[in-house]
């Protein structure tokens, strides 16, 4: 049976099952937190607008759709390993011209080599591009951030936890098809 979700207040059920469901399927993976008093995704919407009005996370359309109250990222820490893999399933399908299992994720960062941070986020028009600009903790984290819009669907989070998972594009499809 998964933990039961340890803060409803701040994080939806949808995105605490991102963790219960890659928690058991993860070797030595460790939750390295979702709700965060910090700007951008680890906060709410509402938090990010009264104390950082104008951040990156509160600007994009799917981002000014509720819940305004909720956590919308999360951070799953790992080994060198597993973060180079885990890095490297989130940018295969990221870059996959027909895979949309990340519909709902508007940045990740990780490694793919151990060794620089990788980074792939979407701008407003919905096309992924490199940031290499973020911090050398996610050589030991992968941070996923969603879209407020989606904090609260499993329906749209469930393809990232297959992408982690590392299930194949067309095995995905078969299962959700089939």
């Amino acid at each position: 049976m998964p933990a039961a979700n340890p803060n409803p207040a701040m994080i939806t059920d949808a995105l605490w099952r991102c963790w219960t469901d890659v928690e058991p399927n993860v070797p030595g993976v460790r939750l390295g937190g979702i709700a965060a008093n910090k700007v951008c995704y680890h906060n709410s919407v509402n938090a990010n607008k009264a104390s950082w009005p104008g951040a990156y996370c509160i600007q994009l359309p799917l981002d000014l759709q509720g819940p305004f109250d909720k956590a919308r990222a999360i951070d799953y820490t790992m080994s060198d390993i597993e973060m180079r893999r885990r890095t490297a399933y989130l940018q295969d399908a990221a870059l996959h011209p027909d895979d949309n299992r990340l519909k709902a994720v508007r940045e990740f960062i990780g490694t793919l080599d151990g060794v620089n941070v990788y980074c792939l986020i979407r701008d407003a028009n919905g096309v992924w591009r490199f940031d290499g600009t973020r911090d050398p903790s996610h050589l030991w984290h992968i941070h996923v951030s969603i879209y407020t819009a989606y904090v609260n669907s499993w329906p749209d989070l469930e393809g990232l936890v297959s992408v982690l998972l590392g299930e194949p594009w067309d095995v995905w499809l078969a299962r959700k098809n089939g």
